[in-house]
């Protein structure tokens, strides 16, 4: 993406912190802070930084303080500075674990071993805290360690039966030891735990395909396709609470989608609006923004940004095929069936706007033109999982039972643990007299229920 490169001359801190030889031990307490070069950054980001080191300068005896510094350092992606920070709150207080924790986890991407150390200084600190116990168990297999790590994964159990990314640990390590009962074991209690992580099914399709299951391991390959995009985020307040801190534009950016996703449409215009005050907005930015302000039935604001985004490059399919969409729920369906039309004669593999314009179809009553839309939806992108739940309906609505269940059976083999989905099924083969395959889809649906 674009950003505003800002050359404001801001402070440049040209001073050497102390280092510890051992990432174990905490350093002894420094007098200087670390060089951060904050010029080229974004305003809100250096503001926030040069902000920062003033506190610190008056507070070079307080451990929260250079942790807090630490935080904002680290949110930036300022590992080195960020580390040095963080040694120097462990300097002053040695009992809290969470300031080598997150000095690991800045570590991690440069060196692995050290970062270990590091965790595993935390863990001695407080080995209570599942996430923890999870990252020393991915750095241990990173590192071949297998034994430890199956430990640290168990251990992170013990601590919190729910953590699902342990599961996934332990499932990996069954993989590598060509163990393939017990990783499909945990690789299914993953992917029910943990439905939107994309990493479960890439490796159930790897693990199908070593079992001689091509049938399966397709299947697997199709729901990893689904997830690729949908952000699973583990549960670690502590990690969580240091990406919070970041004021760039990416990362208002990321927050806005993460809370759109969710149906969050007001703090998602927060963070959306914050981007395109940071920086001089992309085709994108402007569609996000609208398109989120269009959910939430503003539609003349939501015109407006549309158009803005539409000025500076007018073919972007995108953003007509969210535009399209808009003026749809608007009520306007002539301009929206013109826009939409118009995307897919721009870009006839963009699969969105494709489907945009089948569901403009379904609300005029043309099923039949739906269905075309639908299916060319499906033979661009399998994975567009709402092209198969509305193939399906408009089949249905017309009486095509049989190929409406064909379309949500073939959904089923990509989301087999979608309640909706299978009252839905269900319902159909009732009708369709399939009395027994109906009794076994209400089986699975029960047992599905009945998982806690």
């Amino acid at each position: 993406m674009n950003s505003i490169r800002l050359m404001v001359v801001g402070l440049v801190l040209m001073v050497v912190l102390a280092c510890s030889d051992e990432n174990s031990k905490p350093a002894q307490a420094a007098t200087a802070l670390p060089v951060v070069d904050t010029r080229d950054m974004e305003d809100p980001v250096r503001r926030r930084i040069e902000s920062s080191f003033q506190a610190l300068r008056a507070s070079m005896d307080s451990a929260h303080q250079w942790g807090d510094t630490g935080r904002i350092l680290h949110a930036h992606e300022l590992f080195a500075a960020a580390v040095q920070c963080y040694r120097e709150a462990m300097a002053l207080d040695p009992e809290r674990f969470d300031w080598p924790y997150l000095a690991a986890h800045a570590m991690a991407g440069q060196d692995v071993a050290d970062a270990l150390a590091m965790f595993e200084h935390a863990a001695r600190l407080d080995g209570q805290y599942a996430p923890l116990l999870i990252a020393i168990g991915e750095l241990q297999t990173r590192l071949g360690k297998l034994d430890e790590a199956r430990a640290a994964f168990e251990r992170a159990l013990g601590v919190d039966a729910a953590a699902a990314p342990a599961v996934l640990g332990l499932a990996r390590l069954a993989m590598l030891e060509m163990d393939l009962s017990s990783a499909l074991e945990l690789l299914q209690d993953a992917r029910t735990r943990w439905p939107g992580n994309g990493q479960v099914h890439v490796l159930l399709a790897q693990l199908y395909s070593r079992m001689n299951e091509p049938d399966l391991a397709a299947r697997a390959e199709l729901a990893a396709r689904v997830h690729r995009q949908e952000v699973a985020v583990p549960d670690d307040p502590v990690l969580m609470a240091v990406h919070k801190l970041a004021e760039d534009s990416r990362s208002h950016a990321l927050r806005g989608k993460w809370f759109a996703e969710r149906g969050a449409l007001e703090q998602a215009e927060i963070h959306m609006r914050r981007v395109l005050e940071i920086r001089s907005g992309t085709p994108d930015d402007y569609g996000n923004l609208a398109t989120v302000l269009a959910r939430q039935r503003r539609f003349d604001e939501a015109f407006e940004w549309f158009e803005a985004g539409l000025r500076i490059d007018p073919d972007d399919v995108s953003l007509l095929s969210h535009l399209g969409l808009a003026q749809h729920m608007a009520g306007h369906r002539d301009a929206a069936e013109a826009t939409l039309t118009r995307a897919v004669s721009l870009d006839p593999s963009y699969a969105a706007a494709r489907f945009n314009l089948g569901s403009l179809r379904v609300a005029e009553g043309d099923y039949q033109s739906a269905i075309a839309d639908f299916e060319a939806v499906l033979t661009l992108d399998p994975s567009f999982t709402h092209a198969y739940l509305n193939l399906g309906s408009s089949y249905a609505t017309i009486g095509d039972l049989p190929k409406a269940l064909a379309a949500w059976s073939r959904l089923r083999a990509i989301q087999p643990d979608n309640p909706a989905l299978l009252e839905n099924i269900a319902r159909l083969q009732h009708r369709l007299g399939q009395a027994e395959e109906a009794a076994e889809t209400l089986k699975a649906l029960q047992a599905l229920r009945a998982v806690p």
